[in-house]
């Protein structure tokens, strides 16, 4: 029965370290300075991820057509028009993708969710094998993983939304400083 236990914990902890390990660390936690928003995110974008652009003239939703260094081409949610955008009108865009860490929480809860019923299905399965009667030990371990996976799911309809791009302003301080 001891052994059961044992492999079970190790089971949950190489799970949640593998799941911890994939997850992409901040950049400032990695012991580096903070992403500028700038244009080289932009040209990271790839045809059809949804975006936001600001203008002046006002904001414009779509997905994105194609990026050079000079300007970002979307295709736009409402009128499905092709907009080609400069580089020098536009002051803000806003990635739309889905959530990374939304699809790790699923992953990690169903996986969560089945090493505790193989635990829970051997530990009764080695009691009733040697006479005895199995040990409830309770539903934390499916409450724990239906939580897990809940958020996760949550996270992935809600989508994730993120500023890749913000013009620098002319003026970096406050006035009057």
């Amino acid at each position: 029965m001891r052994p059961i236990r044992r492999g079970r914990a190790l089971v949950v902890v190489t799970c949640v370290c593998g799941i911890a390990c994939g997850l992409p660390l901040p950049v400032s936690a990695q012991g580096q300075e903070a992403t500028p928003l700038g244009w080289s995110n932009v040209l990271k974008l790839r045809t059809g991820d949804k975006v936001s652009v600001k203008l002046e003239s006002g904001v414009y939703s779509g997905k994105v057509e194609a990026v050079d260094p000079d300007s970002v081409s979307i295709t736009t949610s409402d009128k499905q028009q092709l907009l080609i955008l400069p580089r020098e009108k536009v002051s803000l865009i806003r990635d739309h993708g889905r959530s990374k860490l939304g699809a790790w929480l699923v992953v990690g809860g169903l996986l969560l969710g089945a090493v505790w019923m193989a635990g829970e299905t051997a530990s009764d399965v080695s009691a009733l094998s040697s006479g005895g009667f199995p040990e409830s030990h309770g539903p934390a371990g499916a409450v724990v993983a239906f939580g897990i996976t809940t958020t996760g799911v949550v996270m992935l309809l809600k989508g994730g939304s993120k500023v890749i791009y913000q013009r620098p302003s002319a003026s970096p301080g406050p006035p009057g400083r």
